[in-house]
């Protein structure tokens, strides 16, 4: 699985697409926008890992990728 999300997984497209406008590349565009969006990711054995936050697409990608 780590390949996949190293390789395969489009972190890019992704955050773009919950970024709903807010990315960065409009003037009135809120900054801070996906700071403040909640990722949950549940790991082998129905392991819930939930109040994740990060700054940008490659944060997402190095967080998915360790665990």
């Amino acid at each position: 699985m780590p390949q996949y999300y190293k390789w395969l997984f489009p972190h890019e497209e992704l955050v773009s697409w919950l970024a709903y406008g807010n990315d960065k590349s409009h003037p009135a565009s809120d900054k801070s926008f996906l700071k403040r969006r909640e990722w949950c990711f549940t790991l082998e054995g129905d392991i819930f890992v939930r109040y994740q936050s990060f700054s940008d697409a490659a944060a997402l990608k190095e967080s998915l990728v360790k665990k």
